[in-house]
């Protein structure tokens, strides 16, 4: 759920709910740092395992999943086959995947690790348009019974 704010009828800002799933508690904190460093970014919570990140993601909501896909229990595009209404940031050291990412509309970018805050910037930004893009798309979209 992205919150608009407004003051004085202009829009100031778009706040999101991230969720990080990485087995990785290093990365965890890393991805954190950096959403730390976004002003539109309000929420942030990690994960290590992709089985708790399922409950998480059908339990809250979420704006943008920044996703491991090698992880112990399940993998990332396991996660994905589950059809999370989020945008989806891939962040892994699997460079196999990102030809198969495309079969993935949420996927909005695919970051190989390491992650250097530029880069991290640039994948949230296209993240930020994909879901501006979408909220555009419902508001056109007469409501069905």
């Amino acid at each position: 759920m992205i919150i608009l704010l407004y003051e004085n009828g202009n829009l100031l800002d778009k706040i999101m709910r991230c969720l990080i799933v990485d087995d990785d508690p290093l990365i965890c904190d890393l991805l954190e740092h950096f959403c730390s460093k976004i002003n539109e970014i309000k929420g942030v919570t990690t994960t290590v395992s992709g089985f708790e990140s399922i409950n998480l993601i059908h339990n809250s909501s979420f704006d943008l999943i920044f996703l491991d896909y090698n992880l112990p229990d399940i993998t990332g595009r396991d996660i994905l086959d589950l059809n999370p209404s989020s945008a989806v940031i891939m962040i892994t050291s699997n460079k196999d995947f990102a030809i198969d990412s495309y079969n993935y509309p949420k996927i909005v970018d695919y970051l190989v690790k390491p992650i250097d805050f530029p880069r991290f910037y640039k994948g949230f930004l296209r993240a930020k348009e994909f879901l501006s893009a979408s909220q555009k798309r419902r508001k056109r979209m007469p409501d069905c019974l």
